[in-house]
């Protein structure tokens, strides 16, 4: 545990995992230097796709999914509808955490002012400014980082002025916005690399989080990736075998956790989060060699809190 509070950027790619290719390297160098895993989603009918199933895994990822009905997440997959919300905020749940979402969905956004984020319009952080890829990322890191409080060298702890969460939510619906978007991302990734060297508050502070899934690109996939278990037993034995953790919510079975398309995580903090073996952001890699197991993905939240200082240790 760091000795002072954390910041925490947390960067939520949902649909770009199928195009992640090794000329992201920057991705690919994050996950070799952090702690690497799963987050288990649950299973969603064959018809569930576009708004409603961002909004449904969206919810999952930020806790808040038990709070509303089907029809609630019908109805915020179409913002211009959707009404208040008397659900507990953001926080109120987590000992006053301020936290703020950049989504470029409009679901998404809603479902974030819903959930008790201020909301921040996202061609208004993204700026105008772009690079010589033609990638709007040039001032984007340092905007993200200045929410923090963390745009600044020295070691001194943010003030109360900033928020100690950002939630930079990424969605693509189709191969072409998934393909330019990762390649945004892995730019976005390298500058703010470049701006948390030694010496800077960001060095001492950023609690990195990446999140990539599958989103509704799952055909891009030829072999389902899945967290079942290779293993024969007989039936009888079969029953004994344990529920996996991440079937489990504050100790109580949660029923149609899907196994298959997990989303794939990467926490990085220096000297704080653990470094594993991954040699690259893949499923295969993760698999083998992540040192940070399966979570569900309601939990996910939780560990967040927990490394600013704003949530007790959820699970081992």
């Amino acid at each position: 545990m760091a000795d002072k509070p954390s910041r925490a950027l947390v960067i939520y790619g949902d649909g770009l995992l199928p195009v992640v290719g090794p000329q992201h390297r920057h991705l690919h160098e994050l996950a070799v230097s952090g702690s690497c895993g799963f987050l288990a989603l649950r299973a969603l009918p064959p018809s569930v796709v576009g708004g409603e199933r961002l909004v449904t895994e969206l919810a999952q990822l930020i806790d808040v999914h038990d709070a509303y009905t089907k029809e609630d997440i019908s109805e915020i997959a179409e913002p211009e509808a959707a009404s208040g919300s008397d659900m507990p905020g953001i926080s109120d749940r987590f000992m006053g955490m301020k936290a703020v979402m950049v989504s470029n969905s409009k679901p998404g956004s809603a479902l974030g002012k819903r959930a008790g984020f201020s909301v921040v319009a996202f061609d208004d952080i993204l700026g105008s400014s772009i690079d010589a890829n033609g990638v709007k990322t040039s001032s984007l890191a340092l905007r993200l980082l200045n929410l923090l409080g963390l745009e600044e060298s020295g070691d001194n702890v943010p003030d109360s002025n900033h928020f100690e969460l950002v939630f930079l939510h990424l969605a693509a619906t189709n191969t072409s916005d998934a393909e330019t978007g990762m390649t945004w991302l892995d730019f976005l990734l390298g500058s703010i690399k470049d701006l948390s060297k030694p010496g800077t508050k960001a060095y001492s502070h950023l609690f990195l989080v990446t999140v990539l899934g599958y989103g509704d690109l799952k055909t891009h996939v030829p072999v389902p990736p899945t967290l079942k278990q290779d293993r024969s037993l007989h039936p009888d034995l079969e029953k004994l075998w344990p529920r996996q953790s991440y079937t489990l919510k504050a100790g109580k079975p949660v029923d149609g956790i899907r196994e298959d398309y997990p989303l794939l995580a990467v926490y990085n903090q220096v000297a704080v989060t653990r470094r594993d073996k991954v040699t690259a952001f893949g499923f295969e890699e993760f698999k083998k060699h992540g040192g940070n197991g399966t979570i569900l993905a309601d939990r996910f939240l939780y560990e967040v809190a927990f490394k600013l200082w704003k949530a007790p240790k959820y699970g081992a």
